[in-house]
């Protein structure tokens, strides 16, 4: 009887077996390639809050593993290790905290390489240099929240409530020099408003801006104007375009308010809470003489809830 049979059919047998192998091993891989991806990550309960501010935030093209796995093998095996904690945490019905966590600066110098000697930008001077190399301060320190919130919360900027940790006496009353970081006091208008800087220069920064000095009170707005410019707030005579400029904007966070079809009626019309003396503002009653109808049947027209 010949073996040629018999070999082949163990021949078979082998090929099954390494095909099956081969399968499972391009399995396993594949699996363990999907739990670094963005979607995997975004799956989990406790990290959803964090991942919608991500996906809506300015690095959105910057995935997970970008910023969160240490490169080659041994970030490889630390990655598993942590899904797998975070796994056994879901399971349990707890979620995992990720405030404590914080990303080295070699993830963020990958893509910001020249930011160990940025001086800043030509609005407010933060020279890196003495932050990072100089007293050794992470980025994380002052750019956290900038990438995503954590444990739900939004995403934060670089405002002065970092700052105030080391330069307290910065922001006191009394002491306030905002002329350290803010170098350019030439700003003439915002995307909303007039504000030449020059021509109140001979006020200080805290004049306006109180509510960014600590120990004093209130915040830039209407009555921080009025004190020098009463007349324009005038009832019976007000010049908002004085100041505010773009008013053709079709809606805010919360109203859909075309302003560029209303505004032929006057600003006082609507707003007459900021006018001298004051009226009880924009309300249902304000919209009521025009669109009387809308409170009847549709509140959508400008509620977008």
């Amino acid at each position: 009887m010949s073996s040629r049979p018999v070999l082949f059919k163990r021949g078979i047998s082998q090929g099954l077996v390494l095909l099956v192998l081969l399968v499972a091993i391009g399995g396993v891989v594949a699996a363990a390639a999907y739990t670094e991806t963005d979607k995997y990550c975004s799956s989990c309960h406790s990290m959803k809050p964090s991942a919608e501010t991500w996906a809506n935030g300015s690095h959105a093209d910057t995935g997970c593993a970008e910023c969160h796995m240490e490169p080659g093998f041994t970030g490889w095996l630390a990655n598993r290790f942590s899904i797998a904690r975070m796994r056994k945490a879901e399971k349990a019905g707890g979620a995992t905290s990720f405030a404590g966590i914080q990303v080295d600066d070699g993830f963020c110098t990958r893509c910001h390489a020249g930011a160990a000697n940025s001086g800043g930008t030509e609005e407010v001077a933060v020279p890196h240099s003495i932050h990072s190399a100089g007293l050794g301060i992470a980025c994380y320190d002052c750019h956290e929240g900038v990438v995503h919130g954590a444990d739900g919360e939004p995403m934060t900027a670089i405002s002065h409530d970092k700052c105030t940790t080391c330069h307290e006496d910065w922001f006191a009353e009394g002491t306030a020099d905002c002329a350290k970081c803010h170098v350019k006091s030439t700003v003439t208008a915002t995307d909303r408003l007039l504000i030449p800087h020059e021509t109140h220069n001979f006020l200080g920064c805290q004049d306006c801006h109180a509510e960014y000095v600590a120990g004093a009170s209130g915040e830039i707005g209407h009555a921080t104007c009025v004190t020098c410019h009463e007349g324009w707030f005038d009832a019976a005579g007000p010049s908002c375009e004085s100041c505010h400029i773009g008013l053709d904007f079709q809606e805010t966070a919360e109203l859909r308010i075309p302003h560029g079809s209303h505004i032929a009626f006057g600003c006082g019309s609507c707003h007459t809470d900021r006018l001298v003396p004051a009226g009880g503002g924009l309300s249902h009653a304000s919209c009521e003489g025009c669109h009387g109808d809308w409170f009847e049947v549709d509140c959508l027209n400008c509620h977008k809830w």
